[in-house]
């Protein structure tokens, strides 16, 4: 994956993205926008799909 260097920021951006979710569903952070709270349960399907996207990213950039 060395020949492809955006291809690896995307991979870490979308660990680092899946990583802050999975710590705010651990630690109980509660997110609050205007007067409007986010629920925490929400963040179970972002660190789902972000990590399932970098998995998947870096499988395929380890292919070519």
């Amino acid at each position: 994956m060395g020949r492809k260097p955006f291809t690896f920021l995307a991979v870490a951006f979308l660990a680092v993205i899946c990583v802050i979710h999975a710590l705010r569903v651990a630690l109980g952070i509660h997110i609050l926008i205007g007067s409007t709270e986010i629920p925490v349960w929400m963040s179970i399907p972002g660190a789902l799909f972000t990590g399932l996207l970098a998995i998947l990213l870096w499988r395929e950039a380890r292919r070519t």
